[in-house]
Formats: C-alpha cells, structure tokens, sequence
C-alpha cells in the first residue's frame, strides 16, 4: 500500500493578487520559493498554459534528486491554478487559489493530494508533517521574494 497524503494551507501576503499569481504561476520561478524543486524547465507546450509540461529535479534527501515531469491541468488568472504529476515514484495533484484581502493583499491557499507510492501506509503522517513543513516554507519565501 502506498502513503496518501492530503493537505491544505492559507497565507497571506502583502502584495495584489496579480503579481502574487504571475510569479506563482509559472514554474520556471519554483527553484527560487519551493524548496524542493533544485531546477525546472520547460519539456512541452506553451506555458503556463493548460497542457504545458515541465520538468523539475525535485530534491528527494540529500544529494538526491530525481526528474519529475509536472502538467499544468488549469489556470484561470488570477483565480487560480491547478498542476498534476503521476510517475512510479508518486502521483501529485496540487491546486493553488488566489484570493484578494480586503488590505489589496491577497490570500494564497495550496491543496495538495500526494499519493507516495513508495512508502508504506504507515508513513503517512511523518510524510504528512513534513509535507506541511515545506508548504510553510514555501509561503515564507514567497513573503521575502514578493514583498
């Protein structure tokens, strides 16, 4: 059996939803606020766009890393937008949703199902916690590169 992960976080930062969408959008900025993305390119398609396909060296521990190609399913700017990997090593579904505060910041929420195909059933809730360890990040980094 494999480990199953389902998760969801909010954060807020202090800049307009446009500019908080475009940069998020585009994965050729994941190595600079996901930290667990070392490199990304462009493999397919015209992106970020529905079908764009791109590859990520996703950091696996140290000094490991593996290719990892991730499609983007949907966008809607500045709405939101929706991504999918699925390989031998895990299948991913991330949506992230854009939302303008009432400060002219916007609230960024990312829902994650990530199913760890390699890990034990039993894994999932110490895969569960760092998971949601690297979404903190995220949203940290993206508070000092966007504010």
């Amino acid at each position: 059996m494999a480990a199953k992960l389902d998760f969801q976080g909010s954060h807020e930062l202090p800049v307009d939803r446009e500019t908080v969408f475009d940069y998020v959008s585009n994965p050729l900025n994941d190595p600079e606020w996901c930290p667990l993305v070392a490199s990304c390119e462009q493999i397919n398609g015209n992106g970020p766009a529905p079908g764009a396909v791109y590859r990520w060296d996703q950091v696996l521990g140290e000094n490991q890393s593996a290719p990892m190609d991730v499609t983007l399913v949907a966008i809607e700017p500045p709405g939101w937008v929706e991504w999918a990997l699925d390989n031998e090593m895990m299948g991913y579904r991330s949506t992230m949703s854009f939302e303008p505060t009432d400060t002219g910041g916007t609230r960024i929420t990312q829902h994650n199902q990530t199913t760890v195909k390699a890990a034990p059933e039993e894994a999932t809730s110490e895969l569960q916690e760092q998971a949601a360890g690297v979404m903190f990040q995220q949203f940290e980094n993206l508070t000092n590169i966007l504010s």
